[in-house]
Order: structure tokens, then C-alpha cells, then sequence
């Protein structure tokens, strides 16, 4: 448990860094570069910390797809295609930091993505003090 608290409060640091990077109201491209690192860390944060939480609830899973799935199954996360867009942008991103990547990333992490990991990490915080 002090493992998965430990997790659960990193995450949530990084996802309220990501939204303070969020709140800037006119992005220049640094900035948007910036936001889309911290997306990077934040989601193979997630979906490495649900894989751990489902391997201690005896599901078997490797891969990102695989584990947003069964995430979604099990109820740790709502909104499966906000996830499965995650592993699409993070794709993206990793290989181009210009124009129509930067823009189209930029406002599905603000628009989409924060509030759904915000949402797991509330949902994972609700179940550990259970």
C-alpha cells in the first residue's frame, strides 16, 4: 500500500504540473513542448501504474493497449478511448515537435487527457484509503 500511495501522489504531482503548464492562456511552441513532456512522464506514469494494480489484482497484462483495456474492464479508469487516444498522441509526439503535432497534442492533453487522468488518480486514491 505505501508503494501504490507513493505512485498515486507522484502522479498526482505530475498531472497538477501539467495543468498549471495548461492554464497558459496563448502557448508559444516551447511552452507546447514543455506540456507534452510532462504528457509523456504522466502517461507511462498511468498506465504503468495501472498495470501494477492490476498484476497485484491477479490480471496478466505487458503492453499499453493490453492494460487500458482491462483497466477499463475492471473499472480502474471511465474513459477507455481517452487512453487509447493517449498511446496514439504519445506515439506522436515522441517523433515530430512542430505545427499540427504540437497544436493537435497541446489540446487533447488540456482538453481530454488531464481530466481523465485527474480521474484515475482520484478514482486510485478512493481505493486505497478503503
Amino acid at each position: 500500500i505505501d508503494r501504490e500511495l507513493e505512485a498515486a501522489e507522484f502522479y498526482r504531482n505530475m498531472a497538477k504540473q501539467a495543468k498549471r503548464d495548461a492554464t497558459i492562456a496563448m502557448f508559444h511552441d516551447l511552452e507546447k513542448m514543455a506540456l507534452i513532456k510532462a504528457f509523456e512522464f504522466s502517461y507511462e506514469l498511468g498506465w504503468k501504474t495501472l498495470k501494477d494494480y492490476l498484476n497485484e489484482a491477479g490480471f496478466v497484462v505487458a503492453s499499453p493497449k493490453e492494460t487500458i483495456r482491462q483497466a477499463f474492464q475492471a473499472q480502474y479508469i471511465g474513459n477507455v478511448e481517452v487512453w487509447m487516444d493517449a498511446i496514439e498522441k504519445r506515439n506522436e509526439s515522441s517523433h515530430a515537435y512542430e505545427g499540427e503535432i504540437l497544436d493537435t497534442t497541446t489540446n487533447f492533453i488540456v482538453n481530454q487527457f488531464y481530466p481523465a487522468a485527474m480521474k484515475m488518480y482520484n478514482d486510485f486514491k478512493a481505493k486505497i484509503k478503503k
